[in-house]
């Protein structure tokens, strides 16, 4: 059997997870097992082995073997589900790009991986990208995109907004509260639509909005800017509001 192994310090966090998830976890099929350890003298660094896929949808889309919706479903499925299992813990994943979900040939079987950014709760930062499901949000984007780059500039976007219609802006409004909280939305709307600049001095409420416009973003563009059925189906699939923690 082909392995793949990587080598990480015995008190990282990323070890701490990884065994947390090997402990608690061991059945979940959306998670590669653990194959083995070894400790290597030279650097005292952990090895860890696991099974090797030579695929991720990364690597099926530049090979152009990915076939958008049918394949995009199943592996959405699954690795919600992953993600879901994950946050039960208490564990951020925070790197939900396409490099870190494992494939195989067919593309039925998905694998998230990598924790290497990955943060356990604790500040109130931390549950903000928890409550508002950020991992579950840089997975849709990624699928959509195709690329884990968000906008640094909302400045094009905040002037097509502030130009549609009251309609279109109640539309954007009413996909908004599928994901935050009605107070949120209805202070932030108005924010965004004025035309002064916008001044954010606290660093939590600077967090938050960030999260905000890029949902905006998202959904702007899935359901006005170019409307996509079956992306407007996998934002609705999810029960983005679940155990949310304003």
């Amino acid at each position: 059997m082909s392995l793949f192994i990587k080598k990480i310090p015995k008190k990282s966090m990323e070890y701490k997870i990884l065994k947390e998830i090997e402990k608690k976890m061991k059945l979940n099929p959306f998670f590669l097992p653990i194959q083995k350890e070894e400790v290597e003298e030279e650097t005292k660094l952990i090895k860890i082995y696991w099974k090797k896929y030579p695929y991720t949808i990364h690597n099926q889309i530049s090979l152009g073997k990915w076939v958008r919706n049918e394949k995009e479903w199943n592996a959405w499925k699954q690795i919600s589900q992953a993600l879901s299992s994950l946050h039960s813990l208490g564990i951020l994943h925070f790197d939900v790009h396409l490099d870190n979900i494992l494939c195989n040939k067919k593309n039925t079987e998905f694998y998230l991986i990598d924790f290497g950014i990955s943060k356990k709760i604790k500040s109130n930062y931390e549950k903000y990208y928890l409550s508002w499901k950020e991992d579950e949000f840089q997975l849709l984007w990624n699928f959509i995109f195709q690329s884990n780059k968000y906008p640094n500039d909302y400045s094009i976007l905040r002037k097509k907004i502030q130009k549609e219609n009251k309609r279109k802006q109640n539309l954007l409004k009413k996909e908004l509260l599928f994901c935050l909280p009605k107070d949120y939305i209805e202070k932030s709307f108005i924010l965004f639509l004025d035309k002064n600049p916008i001044q954010i001095k606290v660093k939590i409420e600077q967090i938050k909005f960030k999260l905000f416009l890029e949902r905006v973003y998202l959904l702007y563009f899935i359901f006005l800017e170019k409307p996509n059925l079956f992306y407007q189906k996998m934002f609705h699939s999810l029960d983005w509001k679940k155990k949310l923690r304003p």
